[in-house]
């Protein structure tokens, strides 16, 4: 089975949005550049906060505004999901 491991929200401003979910979260930044912040959630999975203009490719309008990945062992893993 996969396992889960982060949740990326793309935001207007990195740096204010990491105050407000480590308020919230009552977490501390993991990881943190100027467009891109990281805060554990517990059991090993992450938030990251990227910061729209800095999303890299840009997204789609209609694609959403996330991401959500899971590790698993290697390439084969993925296509056998």
């Amino acid at each position: 089975m996969a396992e889960f491991n982060i949740v990326v929200l793309y935001v207007d401003d990195a740096q204010a949005s990491s105050t407000f979910y480590q308020t919230l979260l009552e977490r501390p930044v993991a990881q943190s550049s100027p467009k891109f912040v990281l805060l554990p959630l517990g059991n090993g999975a992450m938030l990251g906060l990227w910061q729209r203009d800095a999303v890299e490719p840009p997204p789609a309008a209609e694609a959403g505004c996330n991401e959500i990945s899971w590790a698993v062992a290697n390439a084969e893993a993925v296509r056998d999901l």
